[in-house]
């Protein structure tokens, strides 16, 4: 479409453009100037042929390759500046040049850059899948210490620990109180719960204290959790777009 809409531009400008046609040492009078001998071919051979515009200047339209080489460097946006059309109707046609070839310049750029962009957001939709794949593959490193802690705390101990002293001292003693005629506790019963007590206390602190220890374990991997669904949220919204 460039080549026939350049061609056909092309035509129509060299007929616009070209003057009348004169030869060196042969009489040619354009309105009021003599052209027999143009000051810019001094020297020619006689009988070289030029053309001569209504303004009485040589054209540089010459030939239909120059209003070819004129067109498409008005098409093309670049306008060196080296030729112009005299003629209103040549003016008029290189108007049109102009506003055809800013149009068909912008269609492809269009186009390209909007390949460009899906171009750009395939290769991030690509990178964001390939990231999750990774860290979703990559094994979480526990820290010697941070797996034992975790394996202590699994295997519940203290928790045993504490049904029993429960089961196996403190409910046997409340059962012996409970039976047993005297209202008041003695002294040796006091002395146990109070003993039971400070176990329980004791078993209770280490409970918590590896409660504590277990978070820190705990909160970091929610964190990881977090990151890699937000990397898997992102790379659904890329591929959706």
């Amino acid at each position: 479409m460039l080549m026939v809409v350049t061609t056909i531009l092309s035509f129509i400008m060299f007929e616009l453009e070209k003057g009348q046609e004169c030869f060196y040492g042969q009489e040619c009078i354009i309105g009021e100037h003599n052209m027999t001998y143009p000051a810019e071919l001094e020297g020619s051979l006689p009988g070289k042929r030029f053309l001569v515009n209504f303004k009485g200047e040589i054209s540089s339209f010459d030939d239909f390759f120059s209003a070819f080489w004129f067109v498409i460097v008005t098409l093309a946006t670049v306008g060196y500046g080296d030729m112009e059309p005299v003629t209103s109707s040549g003016k008029l046609v290189a108007v049109v040049a102009m506003i055809f070839g800013a149009c068909y310049t912008a269609m492809p750029l269009t186009l390209v850059g909007s390949q460009f962009n899906k171009s750009y957001l395939e290769y991030k939709r690509r990178e964001a899948l390939l990231r999750t794949k990774q860290e979703v593959g990559k094994p979480y490193v526990v820290k010697p210490g941070e797996l034992e802690r975790w394996e202590t705390f699994a295997r519940n101990e203290s928790f045993n620990q504490m049904l029993q002293l429960l089961r196996g001292r403190l409910e046997p003693l409340l059962d012996s109180i409970e039976k047993s005629e005297v209202n008041i506790i003695d002294d040796d019963n006091k002395a146990e719960i109070s003993n039971i007590s400070a176990e329980l206390k004791r078993v209770i602190f280490v409970e918590r204290l590896q409660v504590m220890r277990v978070s820190v374990i705990v909160n970091y991997l929610r964190k990881e959790g977090i990151r890699l669904a937000e990397q898997q949220v992102t790379a659904l919204q890329s591929v959706v777009s």
